[in-house]
């Protein structure tokens, strides 16, 4: 049995799977909005594009996660929320999404912070 309350997501037993799948699709859906103002040759800059994203959709992802970071422990959810993270820095990057050279990390770090979902 599920239930909402305050946007986060509770089963019985408090694993946080259906959480954290709501979170990570609610995540690619902003990235894939944002990702039609910019391209790889026109539109906003990276500094704008990296804006985008702390300042919209990390926030949307890390809404109330000091009670839900436990659902983050399992490999499963690691997994999803660094695609969400990978998809963001090759945005960032200008990258076209299927590249294989995760992140460009000698020019920018990947978007994180101190949100406790990493």
């Amino acid at each position: 049995m599920l239930v909402m309350y305050l946007q986060v997501i509770l089963d019985s037993r408090l694993t946080w799977k259906e959480h954290v799948d709501v979170k990570v699709r609610k995540a690619q859906n902003l990235l894939w909005i944002c990702r039609r103002a910019y391209g790889t040759a026109w539109g906003l800059r990276p500094r704008v594009v990296h804006w985008l994203y702390v300042s919209i959709i990390r926030p949307s992802v890390t809404y109330a996660s000091l009670v839900w970071w436990p659902g983050c422990e399992t490999a499963s959810a690691k997994k999803k929320l660094s695609r969400i993270q990978r998809l963001a820095c090759l945005q960032i990057m200008g990258m076209v999404h299927y590249s294989h050279q995760c992140c460009g990390s000698s020019h920018l770090p990947p978007p994180t912070g101190s949100s406790g979902t990493e």
